[in-house]
């Protein structure tokens, strides 16, 4: 329709102009008739065009096309709508749980043979499978956090790693550990493969963890426990208390080398000793476990050890037992051989071992003089004439008269190294009743230096001594007459002995 007011085109139904706002006369339709009629009727459903007292229209009731819509109408539509879409999606969601429910029941019973035999029924059913793996991965979920918040601690000093598998199926009947059946690990796909090997590295976490727990606390065996603590997981919740029990298993399994390594040295297996502390280096090296302060240990300890033993060392040597001191001193440059201070102690100690005069090996050479038989026996034991029993005897005999100068003479090279020898002689218990006379002298370097006291019937045993400081050569002379058997006992050179 067009105004005729002003020409704009307006709606046909209108009884003003939108522009002008001039009244619109009605037209005359082809049979004569009003169109206003028709246009006049008002429906609650129809357009509404509400005019102003003075004939001007009211342009806040027009919407912008012209039109107000009935607002009944529009407020309805939506929540029908709504009410559609939430009975979908209960529709869809009791289908979900109506078809899941098998598996649902089944891993709610942690029966692994029924979770095996309801997948194996879906199988084809790619809907099916993909809710089941769905509710699979949840238990998995559920299984890792159980595992990971139970502690382990007290059931595992009972039963060690099988406190793993107890826990398991206690809460989990046969789901995750069926021995006599199925697993759910036989229904394991691609979209749980990931968290079921988490749980397996998991659970196998958990089991050096209980067995390093029993082999600690109730075992007492460090070495096994260290290698099993060890290989706890960082995701495992018994990481941190692993790693403090692994510290105080190397301090035990320390300890306790420590005490062997002693036994072993007292027992004089210095070696043996020395191989058990680099054993247990190496051991401690091959679990990981940072060996800083193992060797730091070790290093005191063998500095503890040489210290003793340069320590028993030293007592020796002031008791005048220089074998012992010497021995001790051995110990100690074994533990520690770089010690200039030992290796100084060992060579002084050795300046005062005791030259064997008895020794047949320690003899330069011998020769007789004159007619003499028989000659000088070394190292034997006798009887002596008051019956007393004497070990590392000298022994001659069978001479002539001593005024005859028939000898037999002995000859040890001593390069200065003595001060004094020593020795017992005595006649022997078989001639105790000659009145022969037996007896020797000594010749430092050629020059007479002593003199025996000459051994006869009724004579008892005496002790000898005399000087030889600085002598080189020293020669040891022997008279015996017919019949008669004379000896000396621990005949020995010695560096005398500091005061």
């Amino acid at each position: 329709m067009i105004c005729k007011n002003c020409g704009c085109e307006i709606n046909d139904n209108v009884k003003f102009c939108t522009n002008c706002g001039a009244k619109i006369e009605p037209e005359e339709n082809y049979f004569g008739s009003d169109t206003t009629e028709s246009s006049e009727v008002n429906d609650s459903n129809d357009v509404e065009i509400i005019s102003s007292e003075n004939g001007a229209y009211d342009e806040s009731l027009i919407s912008d096309n012209g039109l107000q819509y009935n607002k009944k109408k529009l407020f309805i539509i939506p929540i029908v709508i709504a009410v559609l879409a939430i009975f979908i999606a209960v529709a869809v969601l009791l289908i979900n749980f109506t078809s899941a429910r098998p598996m649902r029941e089944a891993l709610a019973a942690n029966n692994g043979d029924l979770v095996n035999s309801v997948y194996s029924e879906a199988y084809g059913n790619e809907t099916k499978i993909r809710k089941y793996d769905e509710l699979i991965g949840d238990k998995i979920d559920e299984v890792s956090s159980g595992v990971n918040s139970y502690s382990f601690d007290e059931p595992a000093e009972q039963s060690g790693d099988d406190a793993v598998t107890d826990y398991l199926q206690s809460e989990y009947g046969t789901l995750i550990y069926n021995p006599n059946g199925q697993s759910i690990e036989s229904c394991i796909s691609s979209a749980n493969s990931g968290d079921w090997d988490a749980l397996k590295n998991l659970l196998d976490s958990k089991g050096y963890y209980c067995s390093g727990v029993y082999e600690y606390k109730t075992e007492g065996d460090y070495e096994s426990a260290i290698a099993d603590f060890s290989n706890v997981i960082a995701d495992d919740s018994g990481y941190d208390s692993a790693l403090t029990m692994i510290g105080e298993c190397v301090d035990g399994y320390i300890d306790s080398t420590l005490a062997a390594v002693d036994e072993s040295i007292s027992n004089g297996d210095i070696s043996g000793g020395i191989e058990l502390l680099n054993s247990a280096k190496s051991y401690l090296d091959s679990c990981g476990v940072d060996s800083t302060e193992i060797q730091q240990k070790i290093d005191e300890t063998l500095v503890t050890y040489a210290d003793s033993y340069a320590q028993k060392a030293e007592a020796s040597f002031k008791e005048r037992d220089v074998n012992g001191a010497i021995g001790n001193i051995e110990v100690a440059m074994q533990l520690q051989p770089d010690n200039a201070d030992y290796k100084t102690k060992y060579d002084t100690y050795q300046q005062y071992l005791p030259f064997y005069l008895y020794d047949e090996d320690n003899v330069l050479y011998e020769d007789e003089t004159g007619d003499v038989y028989g000659g000088v026996v070394f190292n034997e034991t006798l009887e002596t004439n008051n019956n007393k029993t004497m070990a590392h005897s000298m022994r001659w005999h069978d001479g002539k008269q001593e005024d005859d100068g028939n000898h037999w003479n002995v000859y040890y090279n001593l390069e200065g190294k003595y001060d004094t020898v020593t020795g017992t002689i005595f006649l022997e218990n078989r001639t105790k009743n000659s009145d022969k006379i037996s007896y020797f002298e000594a010749y430092g370097d050629g020059k007479l230096i002593y003199t025996s006291p000459k051994m006869t019937a009724g004579v008892l045993p005496q002790e000898i001594s005399f000087d030889i400081s600085g002598i080189q050569k020293l020669t040891l002379s022997f008279y015996a007459s017919d019949d008669t058997s004379c000896g000396i006992s621990n005949m020995t050179a010695q560096k005398d002995f500091p005061e």
